[in-house]
């Protein structure tokens, strides 16, 4: 009876609208202005994130269809959506059209389709309506709080909107010369505008991006993420970006239940799928297991073709002890990366090892060392060595890259990976200085640490690691989120 009951209860919720917003065509004469139907797309990904009763999936899955040639209704089955919206941007000189359609993919029904032209200072406008004809359209109903977030406009002026973008797309590049562009291209569209939350969080998270990659480790490239972010919320209260940024700086500092409740603070605000996933990690270095497999679960929903969602699915399954599903979660988001070797294929490396397959690990952390970026080959060439138990290698490793050991002191992953490293070397004296080191800033999931990952099983039993473990569990425990 009570199967019966809870199956009429399903079967009678009704479902939540769906939509994903595909990458408009850029129909402008000059292939430049890709950047503008891009971040026009990107745009209004944003403000439907806005509407909690709408489910919108996020950029990175919908960016995955650029230029696709499949069926509506394969995509909307891949994504698990009832509602599609594609459309084109034509842009030459200060003129614009705008072309959208709302299909309803299952049926490949037309529910609406409009053209929307002007010049491009109706660029706002003609984002908030296209944005308020797709929510009237899905009979979602807007709260109060929702439809003042609809009409604000974060960038009054069209000439700083289009600078934005471009910071936007160079941002995501994530090499120094493109966060180069982003900070200076930032900077002018502050020049037009005057202070702005919007603007000052994109200064924020360029400075902690220039800091998490390496590119700029000193102390005022941290601060200056700090400022920034401090400026954005001295505007804005609300600012989404800013609580994000926000959340990482914590991190950085060790503040694992402030990095939680701040990134808790950025989804409610319309993070999505980044904000999710964020989360989800945090939430597996605090040791708060339902909270990361509950984050990793609706990230995967927001942006279920991100190798990242497979990634923080990954270290939800690792949480659990399932090193199976953490092994196959990682070859996922290897696969949705692309050939472009970095952090999937370094969660690729560890599941590896952490299944048995030492060969398989080192040839992906190998890979790894090859690809050139700055980071990431580094640890390649150290980690690699270290799994191969070659003392020699390891040491040369280390002495060609002198800043690698002062970087991971910082950094709670480096930290975990390097205590594994010396494990998986006989050397338990630095494995234990760096296991310490991850728990001291932040990294204290005990179960994790004491049970589950395999590479520190010759610790376990020793006075130190267990000491070591106490600390982590009350750490854990201190956290309090």
């Amino acid at each position: 009876r009570l199967r019966r009951t809870l199956s009429k209860a399903a079967a009678t919720r009704p479902e939540q609208a769906s939509i994903v917003v595909l990458p408009f065509e850029n129909l402008s004469p000059d292939p430049e202005n890709a950047f503008f139907a891009d971040g026009l797309t990107e745009e209004i990904i944003a403000d439907l994130s806005k509407v909690r009763a709408l489910r919108v999936i996020s950029r990175t899955s919908a960016m995955h269809y650029k230029g696709t040639t499949k069926p509506l209704p394969v995509i909307a089955q891949e994504l698990n959506v009832r509602h599609v919206l594609e459309g084109s941007v034509r842009r030459a000189g200060n003129s614009l059209r705008i072309t959208a359609q709302l299909i309803e993919a299952a049926t490949d029904v037309h529910l609406w389709a409009e053209k929307y032209s002007g010049v491009l200072d109706d660029v706002f406008e003609i984002q908030e309506k296209l944005s308020r004809t797709i929510v009237d359209a899905l009979k979602v109903q807007l709260t109060p709080e929702e439809d003042r977030s609809l009409a604000a406009r974060q960038l009054p002026d069209a000439r700083a909107f289009e600078r934005y973008l471009k910071a936007q797309q160079a941002i995501y590049t994530m090499s120094p010369a493109s966060l180069d562009r982003a900070l200076e291209l930032t900077r002018e569209a502050i020049a037009i505008v005057g202070p702005n939350a919007l603007l000052y969080a994109t200064l924020a998270h360029i400075s902690f991006l220039f800091h998490d990659l390496g590119v700029r480790t000193d102390d005022a490239t941290l601060g200056e993420a700090v400022a920034w972010s401090d400026r954005a919320l001295e505007l804005s209260p609300d600012s989404g970006p800013a609580f994000l940024v926000k959340g990482q700086l914590a991190r950085k500092r060790g503040e694992m239940g402030a990095a939680i409740k701040l990134t808790r603070r950025a989804v409610e605000l319309g993070a999505g799928g980044e904000g999710l996933l964020w989360l989800s990690f945090f939430c597996f270095q605090a040791g708060r297991i339902d909270e990361c497999r509950e984050a990793a679960e609706r990230a995967a929903t927001a942006d279920p073709m991100s190798g990242w969602s497979q990634a923080a699915a990954a270290y939800a399954a690792l949480a659990d002890g399932d090193l199976q599903r953490g092994l196959m979660h990682t070859r996922a988001a290897v696969d949705m990366a692309g050939d472009e070797p970095g952090a999937s294929v370094l969660f690729l490396a560890y599941a590896l090892l952490y299944a048995g397959q030492d060969d398989e690990a080192v040839r992906a952390l190998s890979q790894i060392a090859q690809s050139g970026t700055a980071i990431f080959g580094d640890i390649g060439a150290v980690l690699g060595a270290m799994i191969r138990r070659d003392h020699d290698a390891t040491d040369r490793a280390l002495a060609q890259r002198p800043g690698f050991l002062s970087v991971a002191r910082a950094d709670r992953e480096l930290s975990w990976f390097l205590a594994d490293g010396f494990a998986r070397l006989g050397d338990h004296d630095a494995a234990l200085d760096w296991l310490g080191n991850a728990i001291d800033i932040g990294f204290c999931n005990h179960r994790f640490w004491s049970k589950v990952d395999p590479v520190l099983a010759p610790l376990r039993g020793d006075p130190r690691f267990e000491a070591l473990m106490n600390r982590a569990l009350e750490k854990q425990r201190a956290f309090g989120v």
